[in-house]
């Protein structure tokens, strides 16, 4: 189990709707919650691994000690999570790492680890799908 000591954002483009209520979730559980958001580390991606890669490559270059990043999409989180392990950080272990969309692959692969009923998407209500990328307390 890891202590959560900061939390990172790795954001969708600018504008796009689902984007920005995505960004403004993610602020108001962190103000609800007491924690305080260092805008130094949210970063801005395109939606696609690329993106992401290279915003948690900046991320991990600004040497701060972040445990839980959260990615506006799975494409994202997968484009984050390929820089976390090649720089020999262990997910969920040492960092964990969330997305949005509830992607199929996730899906398959947590339903092959028996941790996941697969359901039909839902556009009005979310829920939480914890995955073994993300530590448990």
């Amino acid at each position: 189990m890891i202590k959560i000591k900061s939390f990172s954002y790795i954001a969708g483009l600018p504008g796009s709707p689902s984007g920005e209520q995505r960004l403004a979730g993610f602020l108001d559980t962190l103000k609800a919650a007491g924690i305080a958001h260092d805008e130094a580390l949210r970063l801005e991606g395109d939606w696609t691994p690329e993106s992401s890669y290279l915003a948690a490559q900046t991320l991990l270059g600004r040497n701060v000690d972040v445990t839980c990043v959260l990615a506006a999409n799975d494409d994202m989180a997968i484009g984050a999570a390929k820089v976390f392990l090649d720089a020999g950080k262990r997910v969920p272990q040492d960092i964990s790492l969330a997305g949005f969309d509830d992607m199929l692959i996730g899906r398959l692969v947590a339903a092959s680890q028996g941790d996941a009923i697969l359901t039909p998407p839902c556009h009005h209500q979310g829920r939480l799908v914890i995955r073994e990328s993300v530590a448990r307390r």
